[in-house]
């Protein structure tokens, strides 16, 4: 039994993030997690997963979000200053991860 429910908690992590998630990211009203996600739970999981590996899940993503993330400071309203944001829609540039080198076209 402890077997199936460590592959259940691995699947429901794996597909906790749809592989859209970075182009529907604040744009889609149902969020990252609906759509495709919601779509892929209700697939594998039609009785849905208890909560100590809902917990589990929710805990292994926050670490990993913060793992990749700098961490910046706030102001007093919870704003982080501008050169600490990144708009990708106004100046796109695609850096190679490992040399920091641009990406040409």
């Amino acid at each position: 039994m402890a077997d199936q429910k460590l592959w259940q908690a691995k699947l429901a992590a794996r597909v906790h993030d749809p592989a859209e998630k970075a182009l529907v990211l604040m744009r889609d009203p149902a969020g990252h997690e609906g759509g495709t996600t919601r779509e892929l739970f209700n697939t594998f999981f039609p009785q849905g997963i208890d909560s100590q590996t809902k917990q589990w899940i929710k805990t292994a993503d926050h670490w990993a979000s913060a793992a990749d993330r700098p961490q910046f400071p706030q102001d007093a309203n919870n704003r982080y200053a501008n050169w600490a944001q990144v708009r990708f829609e106004q100046s796109p540039e695609i850096k190679h991860p490992l040399t920091g080198g641009k990406c040409q076209r």
